[in-house]
């Protein structure tokens, strides 16, 4: 180790294989130095027969040389693949594919890196995957439908495209928490999960905001295809048996609201959903209401 933090302190050559190199490089030219000086101290050198076996013995050195400058490169392989893969990882890339077939030090150095950066990836995408679910109804939840939200939002914009936002909300949770205890609200929470993945589009998205309240993203939809899913999902709610709860004891309120040209932030959007949907708990709750005049439809 004092030795490698010495070749640090070198101006050049700055690579690890450059430093390798000088250090093979001297090693192998001792016996040649050692020749030279031979030769001049024993006055050596006006013999023919001398000059030419320096003259051989330095050519062979450089031949040396130039092999040894390659083999290294070869045999640093390992070093330097991984490594590679290290710093592809770290900027953000996928795991890149190294040989595992090889079983000296190099070949298990490049079949380590593999597995490792292959289960980091696998771990950093399941935690990933766990910081966008929902863990009790295993849907969405409100950082995956923010970072969706806007994403859709920009596409619609761009394109001059339809997008329907729907917020749902139980009516009465705690209550239903109160009377038949957490267990059965949160079978409730994962009953109506169920029936928003279901009834919803191919592309659609569905996520748990808040503690009963859902929201559907629906891409391409305009406020009457918006109502007819929240009538869909309506009807898919009162027909559910939910353990614990008497039948059409759960119900639910729909606030709606598309996207206008005048839309530049996906807040707006959102208000005008959720001042739809405290309409709609206005009027008795159990309703669907746009976000025309914030007027509840009945169901």
């Amino acid at each position: 180790m004092d030795l490698y933090g010495l070749m640090q302190r070198l101006s050049w050559p700055r690579g690890y294989s450059g430093r390798i190199f000088l250090i093979c490089f001297i090693g192998t030219h001792i016996p040649l130095l050692a020749l030279v000086i031979f030769t001049l101290v024993s006055g050596g050198w006006h013999d023919p027969v001398a000059r030419w076996a320096f003259l051989v013995t330095l050519l062979g050195t450089v031949a040396g040389a130039i092999a040894t400058i390659f083999a290294i490169q070869q045999m640093l392989y390992p070093l330097h693949r991984s490594s590679r893969a290290l710093e592809e990882y770290v900027a953000g890339r996928p795991p890149m594919e190294l040989p595992t077939q090889y079983h000296d030090e190099g070949g298990r150095l490049m079949a380590n890196v593999q597995r490792t950066l292959l289960r980091l990836n696998q771990a950093m995408e399941e935690l990933n995957r766990q910081a966008m679910m929902d863990p009790l109804t295993e849907i969405g939840n409100r950082r995956f439908f923010d970072m969706q939200f806007d994403r859709v939002f920009r596409d619609s914009a761009k394109g001059g495209t339809d997008l329907s936002l729907v917020i749902l909300d139980v009516d009465h949770f705690k209550a239903i928490n109160d009377l038949h205890g957490h267990l059965t609200g949160d079978s409730a929470l994962v009953q109506l999960a169920e029936l928003l993945k279901r009834d919803v589009r191919a592309g659609d998205q569905v996520a748990r905001v808040g503690g009963d309240e859902f929201c559907m993203l629906l891409p391409g939809a305009d406020l009457d295809d918006a109502e007819e899913i929240a009538r869909r999902v309506e009807r898919s709610v009162a027909a559910v048996t939910v353990p614990g709860l008497e039948p059409g004891a759960l119900r639910v309120s729909y606030g709606l609201a598309a996207r206008r040209e005048e839309d530049v932030r996906v807040e707006d959007i959102y208000s005008r959903a959720d001042r739809a949907l405290y309409a709609a708990k206005r009027h008795h709750r159990d309703r669907v209401a746009d976000d025309g005049l914030s007027i509840a439809r009945d169901s």
